[in-house]
């Protein structure tokens, strides 16, 4: 009799700790900006991610990085183990200021554009921008472009920032006479802090992107160039 009670009890007690055990649904295909810290990946929005699983490591070496990813389960409050898809590297630069509009065309005048833009962070003191850029080099080439975005003081105001994305391409780029197919596409990826620009107080504001890029006409490609404007409403 004290044997069977024993086996009572035993089983009692798995079916208490089962009934506690909380299960996670594997979430799949989440995004999230984050910062490499102590081979943690910290959201912008303060979630903090266990890489568990990886389909490659790449992003350890890395200080900041778009991550594709699937959540496995929940440690503690607002953090996760996760199964790592793709991380994307983004390289922190600041942005530059210049006060007449006159002095930006010194910084470089070669043509880039902006596929991307996206404002992440929890505080206004924290805002960053975080910008997919693309430009065009020669094959092979491994000569340094030379690539800024640069706040204009003199078209900025409380209502509109002004940034313009600017290159120096050190004559690696596409020209008149050239040869679009001896040219590729090289996308590069930044991240802008923001607290510097913004206006005092809380509120909403534009951002406007100036740019110049090629102009392009069915499948060809001239070396002109045309200024072009792209605009995100910021909120902090």
């Amino acid at each position: 009799m004290k044997k069977t009670l024993a086996i009572i009890l035993i089983a009692f007690s798995a079916l208490l700790a089962t009934s506690c055990f909380k299960y996670d649904p594997v979430v799949y295909g989440v995004t999230d900006m984050c910062s490499v810290q102590n081979g943690l990946l910290v959201s912008d929005f303060g979630r903090k991610y266990h890489v568990t699983e990886s389909e490659n490591n790449n992003w350890q070496k890395a200080q900041r990085v778009y991550i594709v990813f699937d959540m496995l389960s929940t440690v503690a409050n607002e953090e996760y183990n996760i199964r790592l898809k793709e991380a994307t590297e983004f390289v922190i630069n600041q942005i530059e200021k210049v006060e007449k509009s006159s002095d930006i065309d010194s910084l470089g005048t070669d043509p880039i554009c902006i596929t991307d833009g996206f404002v992440s962070g929890l505080s206004k003191d924290k805002l960053v921008l975080n910008a997919s850029l693309m430009y065009v080099k020669k094959k092979g080439s491994t000569t340094p472009h030379d690539i800024a975005v640069v706040y204009d003081g003199e078209k900025s105001n409380t209502d509109k920032i002004v940034l313009n994305i600017v290159q120096n391409a050190r004559g690696d780029n596409f020209t008149a006479g050239s040869t679009a197919s001896d040219f590729e596409q090289v996308r590069a990826n930044y991240t802008f802090p923001l607290q510097n620009i913004l206006p005092e107080g809380t509120g909403s504001i534009a951002i406007e992107f100036v740019y110049k890029w090629y102009k392009v006409s069915g499948s060809t490609v001239t070396a002109e160039t045309s200024v072009r404007t792209t605009q995100l409403e910021l909120r902090y």
